[in-house]
């Protein structure tokens, strides 16, 4: 809106005569209106950067939540490709034993997915210090135990 505004009604000049010139100048120092326009102008850069940056850091967050559950999402994909390996001789078995055995598999999997996104930020603290290279094994294995402590584990 700001935009449409200063493109449709904000004029430096509004006309070549002198005496209109002179007159917009006293009204515009009169009413202060170049100071308050840059005032406005300002402020709504200021917003539009905060803005930015918290859309900039929510998508980062969301990304790296992402990248984690994917990563624990490959233990799944790894149980699910065994059983398409045929590793199993399963194919000449009643539908209700393959059934079964598709429900045993896609239940654990399913239940360790939905898990991984409510531990996705523990866990992508844990990934981050793993792949710290100048981190000790100690702070890692102290990463790794953080993943399932408590809140209350974590305040004491």
């Amino acid at each position: 809106m700001f935009l449409r505004f200063t493109h449709r009604y904000w004029f430096q000049d509004v006309s070549e005569h002198t005496q209109v010139k002179e007159l917009f100048r006293m009204t515009n120092r009169h009413l202060g209106t170049a100071q308050l326009y840059t005032e406005v102008r300002e402020a709504i850069e200021d917003m539009s950067q905060y803005l930015d940056s918290d859309v900039l850091r929510r998508q980062g967050e969301t990304m790296v939540r992402l990248t984690v559950v994917t990563t624990v999402g490959l233990i799944g994909m790894a149980t699910t490709g065994f059983l398409g390996m045929n590793l199993i001789a399963e194919a000449d078995s009643p539908f209700i034993r393959k059934l079964f055995m598709f429900l045993c598999v896609l239940i654990p999997t399913t239940a360790v997915t939905v898990y991984t996104v409510l531990k996705s930020r523990r866990l992508s603290e844990f990934l981050e210090k793993v792949s710290d290279e100048r981190a000790l094994v100690r702070v890692k294995f102290a990463a790794f135990l953080n993943v399932w402590r408590t809140k209350h584990d974590r305040l004491h």
